[in-house]
């Protein structure tokens, strides 16, 4: 029996490489989209809600965004190195990634309002989350992360080819 577990998802080098890639972009990105895009680099030392939550939001992000796009290059790409699809998987990995953060962090804020007993507020605190980290920053962050995720994608599917 063998229990190597990469053989057994059928998941291989070259997909786990996609997903490390990509986590390397979604540091890059993160760090880029925090320092320039909301200024926390130059803002003076103090607590704003809206940091708290960026912060909380950013730090399973490398790790979804590995998982994410070694399931991307699972399902979208061929065995034989493809760099224009490389760039599309990319893309996909890119805003797959705040699709699953959107899902995981509005499930943690729906657990904490279940905590406190607020069923109430649930489903809204699962949906207002999902809306603000999947939509808006999809759409706030796609000029930042689509252009890492093209770069990220087909330059790991051309380095593939050049082997």
């Amino acid at each position: 029996m063998n229990w190597d577990l990469i053989d057994y998802l059928g998941v291989s080098r070259r997909d786990v490489g996609a997903g490390i890639v990509a986590g390397g972009a979604a540091v890059l990105g993160l760090v880029l989209f925090n320092g320039w895009v909301l200024g926390e680099g130059n803002r003076p030392q103090g607590v704003i809600a809206t940091t708290m939550f960026v912060n909380f939001s950013a730090f399973p992000v490398p790790i979804i965004a590995v998982c994410v796009a070694t399931v991307v290059w699972r399902v979208m790409l061929p065995d034989k190195p493809a760099p224009v699809r490389g760039a599309l998987a990319g893309i996909v990995s890119a805003l797959g990634t705040l699709v699953v953060l959107g899902v995981l962090q509005g499930v943690l804020r729906s657990l904490r309002a279940l905590s406190v007993g607020a069923l109430s507020d649930v489903v809204s605190e699962f949906i207002v989350t999902f809306a603000v980290i999947a939509f808006w920053g999809s759409l706030f962050s796609a000029i930042l992360i689509a252009p890492l995720g093209v770069i990220g994608g087909y330059g790991y599917e051309r380095y593939l080819a050049g082997r």
